[in-house]
C-alpha cells in the first residue's frame, strides 16, 4: 500500500501544472437558433452538439456540428463560416451546394492535398466529398463519395458499392488515401483516391485482439489522428483502449489500457483504464491525448494520467486542470502548443493552453559517506538523482558485501569493501513514467594503500579443498598475523577467528550449504576468496 501511494504522490507531483481550460466558443446549454447566420465571429457563435475538428493546410480549423448536421470553419482571424449542411439543422442525405446538403449525424472531417474536404456522414453511412474552398463567396458542392445512404453493411468496393456502418472519423495520407473508423463493422477501411474501398484491417469478430489485418480485432473503433507518417492511432471505443495501426501493413497493436472499465491512471500503458474514449490527438512531444467521459487523458512516456477534467463530475466550469469540468467531450485537436475539445453536451468549443512541462525524466546522480578506507569500514552511497523510484547498484571488483541489511536495489546501500584497491560504482535508476538514466564513476572508491603489493598470494596462503565438504584448511607461510571471517552471501557472519600466526582449520559441517566468502586479513594485507560448501 505505501508503495502504491508514493507512486500516486510521484505521479501528482509530476503532472500537476497549470493548464488552462478555457471556452473559447459556444455557449453553454445553449443551441444554435433556426436559420443561424451563415458566418459569425468565435465570440458571437453558438453551436449544435460539436462533434470533430480538422486543421488544414492555410491554417483553418474545420469542424462538424452532429447536432446541426452542419460543416463549419474558423478562419485564422476568428471569424466562423458555415460552408455545407442546412442552417436549420435538417436531417438529410441529399448533395448539393453549400446549405442545400444535408447530412444525418456528419461527424469526422478530413482533407487531401488537393483541398477537397471529406467528411463522414454516419447515419447515412457514407463519405461524402465537398469541394475545395476557394473564398467565404463560392459556395462548395456536396457529394457522395463513397458508401450507399439507403443500404448499411459491410462491402468493400468502389463509390456507393462500398457499404458502411456507422462511420465515424476519417483522415487523408500523403497520397490522398483516406482511412474510416467503420465503427459498427469494428473495422478500419481505406478509400483509395479513385474511390476503392479496402478494408486495412478488423473483421466482423468483436474484439481487441492485435494482429496484422483480419486477425486483428475491434470493438467500435472511433476518433483516429495520425502518430506520425505510416501509423495512426485510434479510440477502441467500447474495448476502451487506444490502439495503433500501420496503413503499409495493417499491424495493428495496442497503446494503452486493458479493457476495464474505468479512469485509473498508472505507470502501466496496458493497466490503465478508459470509460468510453472519444478522440485521440499527438503533440509535438508525441504525447497522446484522449478524450473521455468528462475528462482529458493524457499517454506520456510509460504514464497515462488524468490531465484535465474529472470523470465523476461533469460540468461546464474553466479552470486549471482538474478542476476544470467537461460535459461528454468528444473530438480534439492540436494546435500550436493548445488543446481543441469539442465539448458536445455543453455546445462549445474549449481550449486548453498546455503550459511548459519539465517532464519526469530521470537523471542519476550519487556521493558516498567517504571515498578511501580500510577493509574494516562501513562506506554508505548516497543516492541523490532526480524522478528516481527504483535504483540498481552495480560495483566491480565484487570483493565486497552488503550491511545494514540493504542490497545492490536499496536507494543508500552500506558496502563492507573486503579487498584493497580501487573500486568502480555505478547506479542506474528508472523513473515512474520516462525511462532510466545511469551514471559511472571509475575509481570511485580507494581501500587502503593502493599502489603497494596488497593482496595475499596464494603461494603465501592455502585455502582448500574447494569446494568443500565443511572442513576447510588455511595454510601460511607469512610471518604475520591472519584474522579470518567467513560471511554468508547476504552479508551475515557466519565465523571469525582471531589473529593468529598458525595454519588454521573451519569447521562449516553444521552451516547450511552454499556460497561463502572468505576473507583473510593480514597485517599489511589481505584476501577474499568464495568457498563452496556441498
Amino acid at each position: 500500500m505505501n508503495k502504491i501511494l508514493t507512486s500516486l504522490a510521484l505521479l501528482a507531483s509530476t503532472f500537476v501544472q497549470g493548464q488552462t481550460v478555457t471556452t473559447y466558443m459556444g455557449k453553454s446549454g445553449v443551441s444554435p437558433t433556426e436559420n443561424i447566420l451563415s458566418s459569425a465571429t468565435v465570440a458571437n457563435a453558438t453551436l449544435a452538439f460539436p462533434s470533430k475538428m480538422f486543421k488544414d493546410a492555410s491554417g483553418r480549423v474545420w469542424f462538424t456540428e452532429g447536432g446541426g448536421n452542419r460543416l463549419r470553419f474558423i478562419d485564422t482571424f476568428n471569424n466562423v463560416y458555415v460552408r455545407a449542411g442546412s442552417l436549420a439543422g435538417s436531417t438529410g442525405s441529399n448533395d448539393g451546394v453549400g446549405t442545400a446538403a444535408t447530412f444525418n449525424n456528419i461527424s469526422g472531417v478530413t482533407a487531401d492535398n488537393l483541398g477537397n474536404i471529406y467528411v463522414v456522414d454516419g447515419f447515412n453511412h457514407t463519405i461524402r466529398k465537398i469541394t475545395p474552398f476557394a473564398n467565404v463567396s463560392n459556395a462548395q458542392t456536396v457529394s457522395t463519395f463513397a458508401g450507399d445512404k439507403t443500404n448499411s453493411g459491410f462491402a468493400d468496393g468502389t463509390g456507393t458499392v462500398a457499404r458502411f456502418n456507422a462511420p465515424l472519423d476519417i483522415l487523408a495520407d500523403a497520397n490522398n488515401n483516406l482511412y474510416v473508423s467503420d465503427h459498427a463493422n469494428n473495422r478500419i477501411r481505406k478509400i483509395s483516391p479513385s474511390g476503392v474501398v479496402t478494408t486495412l484491417a478488423g473483421s466482423s469478430a468483436e474484439g481487441s485482439d492485435d494482429g496484422i489485418g483480419a486477425a486483428a480485432s475491434f470493438h467500435g473503433p472511433g476518433g483516429m489522428c495520425w502518430y506520425n507518417a505510416t501509423d495512426l492511432l485510434v479510440t477502441d471505443m467500447q474495448s476502451r483502449k487506444i490502439r495503433k495501426v500501420n496503413i503499409l501493413t495493417g499491424s495493428v497493436t495496442t497503446v494503452a489500457g486493458k479493457g476495464g472499465f474505468g479512469t485509473a491512471n498508472g505507470d502501466a500503458l496496458t493497466e490503465a483504464t478508459f470509460i468510453y474514449p472519444c478522440d485521440v490527438a499527438v503533440d509535438d512531444m508525441k504525447n497522446i491525448y484522449v478524450t473521455d467521459v468528462n475528462v482529458i487523458r493524457k499517454i506520456a512516456g510509460s504514464c497515462v494520467t488524468t490531465f484535465a477534467g474529472s470523470s465523476l463530475l461533469g460540468g461546464d466550469t474553466d479552470g486549471v486542470g482538474m478542476n476544470a469540468r467537461f460535459n461528454q467531450p468528444d473530438g480534439i485537436l492540436y494546435n500550436n502548443n493548445a488543446l481543441y475539445v469539442c465539448d458536445r453536451d455543453n455546445q462549445t468549443i474549449r481550449k486548453i493552453t498546455i503550459d511548459d512541462m519539465t517532464q519526469a525524466l530521470p537523471k542519476a546522480k550519487f556521493d558516498a559517506s567517504k571515498k578511501s578506507g580500510t577493509t574494516s569500514d562501513v562506506i554508505a552511497l548516497r543516492d541523490s538523482s532526480a524522478n528516481a523510484i527504483e535504483w540498481k547498484w552495480t560495483i566491480t571488483p565484487n570483493t565486497y558485501m552488503f550491511n545494514g541489511g540493504t542490497s545492490l536495489t536499496s536507494k543508500k546501500p552500506e558496502i563492507m569493501f573486503m579487498a584493497n584497491g580501487k573500486y568502480t560504482v555505478s547506479l542506474k535508476v528508472k523513473s515512474s513514467c520516462f525511462g532510466s538514466d545511469s551514471i559511472t564513476k571509475l575509481d570511485y572508491v580507494t581501500i587502503g594503500s593502493v599502489g603497494l603489493p596488497s593482496l595475499v598470494s596464494e603461494a603465501t596462503v592455502a585455502v582448500y579443498p574447494n569446494p568443500s565438504n565443511g572442513i576447510i584448511n588455511i595454510m601460511s607461510s607469512l610471518n604475520e598475523k591472519l584474522e579470518i571471517s567467513m560471511y554468508d552471501m547476504h552479508g551475515k557472519l557466519v565465523l571469525a577467528t582471531t589473529k593468529s600466526t598458525a595454519n588454521q582449520t573451519i569447521d562449516l559441517q553444521t552451516a547450511p550449504k552454499g556460497m561463502y566468502l572468505l576473507m583473510i586479513k593480514g597485517e599489511s594485507s589481505s584476501m577474499v576468496k568464495k568457498i563452496m560448501v556441498e
